[in-house]
């Protein structure tokens, strides 16, 4: 039987906000989409959901597993996936600290797990997963530009630093007044992983001697914008020749770089990427991407950059390409959901 309604719930405001933003469409309207916040994974609160909703199925997104979510689903007859499931190097050891007969009851109650990469496949099977399938990183079906676009005049001196952490924010702005001992006009467009911390980190660029303001600044052009809202990041990475991608010179574990290297823009990386490590890794083999390691390699590549803005056009390309290569894997998940759905409903 088809699905008629899909409940999405989330855990957080960010997860809410894209929610909202799915719901606009008229195939979405026709799917349902309520949202609700998702409860803590108390046992008592899994069940209450369940009863509530009595879902034909459960899907779980990319990392987490909710034992008392996997175990009542079990209880009430309820089959749970795992869809674009990953296992990062930090998610690994926590879950080998549970125990084999924890790690057993739980993948015991997990009917399908659609990996994001044959490491993560490897890393799930390890720890006791059955019926795992390498079905490829649905972040990579995003929308990909066919070309990139041109970047304005006024920006080609412009580069942002994307969901930056404490830490962190030094390093770029150590970085960005590097780059203008060599160019005065460079200006940096700062963008807290957190928006809550804007107010935090604009105090920090002012301590730092750089003129700053919010984000958009408009005719002000001060050496440093800051953006403290969410939903407005992704259109910002054509606007600018590089991106930094914050996450990896702290050890974070970095942050998805598929956005802007699907517009067309080369990126820029610490050495802590490990919770993305596929996705840079194929940004790597295009050479679509550079790694740094400190303030002094940042501002190197950003000079560089300005210094021969074909070249790294030419990085932006083959990142973009390598991005449309790997387009499929939401193919791949619905031909095994669609059978799975179907033996659900019955």
């Amino acid at each position: 039987a088809p699905v008629s309604v899909v409940v999405l719930n989330t855990i957080g405001t960010a997860g809410q906000r894209a929610c909202i933003s799915l719901t606009s469409s008229a195939a979405a309207r026709a799917l349902g989409l309520p949202h609700f916040y998702a409860p803590y994974d108390y046992a008592l609160a899994q069940r209450r959901v369940l009863n509530r909703l009595r879902p034909r199925a459960v899907v779980v997104m990319e990392t987490e597993l909710w034992p008392n979510l996997v175990r009542e689903s079990a209880h009430a007859g309820v089959p749970v996936m795992i869809a674009n499931a990953r296992l990062s190097d930090r998610s690994l050891a926590r879950y080998r600290r549970w125990g084999g007969r924890l790690l057993r009851e739980v993948f015991a109650g997990i009917d399908l797990i659609c990996a994001q990469s044959s490491d993560d496949r490897e890393r799930f099977v390890e720890l006791g997963a059955r019926h795992v399938l390498d079905c490829g990183n649905l972040k990579f079906d995003l929308a990909v530009a066919e070309r990139a676009a041109p970047i304005a005049p006024e920006q080609a001196r412009t580069w942002l630093a994307a969901s930056t952490h404490p830490g962190e924010e030094e390093q770029v702005l150590a970085a960005h007044a590097r780059i203008r001992e060599t160019y005065p006009d460079a200006r940096l467009v700062l963008v807290p992983r957190h928006p809550e911390r804007a107010a935090e980190v604009m105090r920090l660029v002012e301590s730092s001697g750089q003129s700053v303001a919010r984000w958009p600044a408009g005719p002000r052009r001060p050496s440093v914008e800051v953006i403290d809202r969410a939903g407005v990041l992704a259109a910002r990475f054509s606007e600018v020749p590089v991106v930094f991608m914050g996450g990896s010179l702290v050890p974070v574990g970095g942050h998805n770089p598929l956005e802007p290297a699907a517009v067309g823009r080369a990126v820029l990386r610490g050495p802590h990427v490990q919770n993305f490590r596929a996705v840079f890794a194929t940004l790597s083999a295009a050479d679509g991407e550079r790694q740094v390691a400190d303030a002094e390699a940042l501002a190197a590549a950003v000079i560089d950059c300005f210094d021969a803005p074909a070249a790294w056009e030419a990085a932006g390309e083959r990142a973009r390409a390598a991005i449309a290569a790997h387009r499929g894997a939401a193919r791949q998940v619905a031909a095994r959901m669609a059978p799975w759905l179907e033996s659900a409903g019955r």
